[in-house]
């Protein structure tokens, strides 16, 4: 049985590396053929270019699609980055892609940037190397979505998350074989959101492996679902339970 699912990656607008172009029109589609009810946006522009315009798209394409926006931030502008967070209403959702903006988790803007996120209680939703960009996080009580966590490095988002419940993974690239059931076993079945970054990503990957998982249907539920949904804040069944 496959569930609603609910997308922690989902970007609107032009990737410059590959100059494919998400639209909304292509995102309603992806929500409509996998049965996607809610998730997260955020866009490509404020990645590659302007912050402040590509915010903006976005929080008007998130409200007509049912999703919740993710501010993204420059993080190598500190000054800008420290406006929007102060402008930021509370609750808000945060995009860090670092290792797209050349940055370093050395950075002080970065550290910067970071410290005043988490003190503002922001979720994050990170980008890139969790073996680089995990550590920026620890030991701050911090809730951070990893959003690029491969296989290849799940031992190490292992050993980061052993001490952190705060540290979760989307499931875009662990597919991997077992590497679903590994983190059922290592941490739980709280720790995963399912992610697709469709349009960017072959999506449809994270869906596959999702639905052929050897997780139990409430396991599968969770990951589909009620994690991202816990992260956001929103009721699920199982709150009514």
């Amino acid at each position: 049985m496959m569930h609603e699912l609910w997308d922690a990656d989902l970007l609107l607008g032009r990737d410059p590396r590959t100059t494919n172009r998400v639209t909304t029109d292509d995102l309603v589609r992806w929500q409509q053929a996998q049965h996607i009810t809610g998730g997260v946006l955020a866009s490509l522009r404020a990645i590659h270019l302007d912050a402040a315009s590509g915010n903006a798209e976005v929080a008007t394409a998130a409200t007509s699609m049912g999703l919740r926006p993710a501010i993204t931030l420059e993080t190598r502008d500190w000054l800008t980055a420290r406006r929007l967070l102060d402008e930021a209403p509370d609750a808000s959702l945060v995009r860090l892609a670092p290792q797209r903006q050349d940055c370093a988790p050395t950075h002080p803007g970065f550290r910067a940037m970071v410290n005043a996120a988490l003190a503002r209680g922001f979720t994050i939703f990170c980008e890139g190397d969790v073996r680089t960009w995990g550590p920026a996080f620890e030991g701050r009580g911090a809730t951070v979505v990893f959003l690029d966590l491969s296989f290849y490095h799940l031992g190490d988002f292992l050993a980061l998350a052993a001490d952190e419940p705060g540290f979760h993974a989307s499931t875009r690239l662990l597919n991997g074989p077992d590497s679903l059931e590994i983190v059922r076993d290592e941490l739980g079945m709280s720790r995963l959101v399912f992610g697709s970054r469709q349009g960017v990503h072959e999506g449809l990957a994270a869906v596959e492996r999702l639905r052929t998982s050897r997780l139990s249907d409430d396991d599968r539920a969770a990951v589909a679902q009620h994690n991202l949904r816990r992260l956001l804040a929103e009721p699920t069944e199982q709150d009514h339970a």
